[in-house]
């Protein structure tokens, strides 16, 4: 993710129907680069299922950078 100036957002996982699955990062970022990483778990801590997830990156300026994730066990 490449912010132009400081942001708050919010980066989550969630399944095709809608369900909340993981938060990687919610609050500021500085402006930049920025990597993220999902180790295929739930916001508990639980192995989730193999299959197609959305990532979904929002800004607090209403932007969303919605992709595709396939996670394969």
């Amino acid at each position: 993710m490449n912010l132009s100036r400081d942001r708050a957002v919010e980066i989550a996982i969630f399944s095709l129907v809608g369900q909340r699955v993981a938060v990687l990062r919610s609050g500021w970022l500085p402006a930049g680069q920025h990597r993220f990483g999902w180790n295929g778990q739930d916001t508990k801590g639980r192995a989730v299922a193999t299959g197609v997830y959305l990532l979904r990156a929002a800004t607090t300026e209403g932007r969303q950078a919605p992709r595709k994730l396939l996670l394969l066990r």
